[in-house]
């Protein structure tokens, strides 16, 4: 009997470090793909795009654990990868969602905001989609005009070098709302000794990720 791959980590991890076994982007990627979003009118024409073309993702062979960082997939192409790529279902982003909020969601309710017949999600499942498609959660809401996703490499070709990892940082451990202006406002008046505590701390959580996530036994 064939066993299904499940996109989501163990059930006793903690809901608030599931993360998603999506493959990170890069600021680049992430613009492009906010710009293809944001040309889409409604929330279900988002979702339709989202689930479509944006649910790809990748598990190691021998334990079916997913892998998030690109460098690492696209260092073993081909047939000799130790990786296979799947593309994540309704139902598997709906036990996600399931377990990255503990609240109760269903397949019916997903295909209903996909299709239009619900226009009025709650907050916590539209914040933990947008978690699962590493996007902000707000490119999900079309009330929310498209001034407020300024050009991503504006705002960070503002920030210095420690600012900058800083950021780059954040959005690796999952904090991808943070906007780089929030990183600069944030650290206003700041040392680079003060700087460098947060940069330490958040250095920390992305080893730890890598390490739970590709260096698996």
């Amino acid at each position: 009997m064939t066993t299904r791959p499940s996109p989501h980590p163990a059930g006793q991890t903690a809901p608030q470090d599931i993360d998603s076994p999506l493959p990170r982007r890069s600021r680049g990627q992430y613009h492009e793909l906010a710009l293809r979003v944001l040309a889409l009118p409604t929330l279900a024409d988002r979702l339709s795009y989202l689930i479509e073309t944006e649910s790809r993702f990748w598990i190691r062979k021998d334990d079916r654990s997913p892998v998030v960082d690109p460098d690492v997939i696209a260092a073993a192409p081909g047939r000799a990868s130790p990786y296979v790529s799947k593309t994540s279902t309704v139902p598997q982003i709906v036990e996600w969602v399931r377990a990255r909020t503990g609240l109760t969601m269903t397949k019916s309710s997903l295909y209903n905001l996909r299709e239009g017949k619900n226009v009025t999600p709650r907050t916590a499942i539209l914040t933990a989609l947008g978690e699962f498609w590493r996007i902000d959660p707000r490119l999900l809401d079309p009330t929310v005009p498209a001034s407020s996703f300024p050009y991503p490499d504006t705002e960070a070709s503002q920030l210095d070098p420690l600012e900058q990892r800083t950021y780059d940082l954040m959005r690796e451990v999952g904090l991808t709302s943070v906007r780089p202006r929030e990183v600069a406002n944030t650290f206003q008046g700041s040392t680079d000794a003060d700087k460098l505590q947060l940069l330490g701390i958040l250095e920390a959580m992305a080893q730890h990720r890598k390490t739970e996530h590709h260096d698996k036994p």
